[in-house]
């Protein structure tokens, strides 16, 4: 389970460095916010991608699909959580 929570995290904090690198955070005070929702949002979709990726593990009797789709499902979760916290600043 150590690979999952760094992985995860790392997905989540990725996420929020490319948003400050695209200048699509307003603030610092958006960012903080930003890491959290990311991370949450990571946590999210690596559990749903992960459910789904079980059911898939069970029906086929392959073991690498619970974390393939975890992780894939990780990075769109990562970017609902932001965009549900943090809204972009209209110009």
């Amino acid at each position: 389970m150590l690979m999952p929570a760094l992985s995860v995290t790392a997905i989540g904090l990725l996420v929020t460095v490319a948003l400050i690198a695209a200048q699509w955070l307003p603030s610092a005070r958006a960012a903080l916010g930003a890491v959290a929702g990311a991370v949450a949002g990571a946590w999210a979709g690596y559990i749903l991608g992960a459910l789904a990726g079980a059911a898939l593990d069970a029906a086929t009797g392959n073991g690498h699909f619970l974390a393939l789709l975890g992780h894939a499902a990780a990075i769109p979760g990562a970017l609902v959580g932001v965009r549900r916290l943090i809204r972009p600043a209209v110009a």
